[in-house]
């Protein structure tokens, strides 16, 4: 029976938006450990938070000047427990916001290649497709096949792989898809 033309990348598409809004910002021990030592620093009357005011002095300790609403802002953003105050994880988390680059689409979409492409060949193999996608939902061996034709845009393959390029156009939001 023959599939509607892109009904399987549609259906992919969705599920790689979702879990892109969701990447964690990665840090290196020594990064969390210059975060910690911060934290301690400006912790001055060492209750273990840090308020609005020694968030402002932090801030402007490295020559930022925000408002009292941007303040208010960045506390929100992070305060998990809804405390008005941080805790040494929620200042981690937002001072590593705060001096990240920001991470475009394609950045995004870049990563998610990568992580179908387990052995790294610059391939995804329909082995290494189904391995992912069957972690969200039971998917079968013509339905991976399907993808790959779709992905490819190789309706006469028996077995393929996706290429970067193919990937990319695929699921990128860029008004530059044909650059790949």
């Amino acid at each position: 029976m023959p599939k509607q033309s892109g009904q399987y990348t549609r259906k992919l598409s969705c599920l790689l938006d979702q879990n892109l809004q969701f990447q964690p910002v990665i840090l290196s021990v020594d990064q969390i450990k210059e975060y910690e030592l911060a934290f301690s620093r400006f912790d001055r009357n060492n209750d273990g938070t840090i308020s609005l005011q020694e968030l402002n002095h932090v801030l402007r300790s490295i020559g930022l000047k925000p408002s009292d609403a941007e303040l208010l802002s960045m506390i929100t953003a992070v305060d998990k427990d809804k405390d008005g105050v941080l805790s040494k994880a929620e200042f981690i988390k937002l001072m590593s916001r705060q001096h990240n680059p920001v991470v475009t689409p394609l950045d995004q979409v870049e990563a998610v290649f990568r992580s179908f492409d387990a052995d790294g060949n610059g391939f995804i193999s329909e082995k290494e497709l189904s391995t992912v996608l069957c972690r969200f939902e039971d998917i079968s061996e013509e339905q991976v096949k399907d993808i790959t034709r779709e992905i490819t845009g190789n309706q006469e393959a028996t077995s393929s792989s996706i290429d970067r390029g193919q990937f990319m156009r695929a699921f990128a939001k860029d008004n530059n898809k044909d650059s790949f």
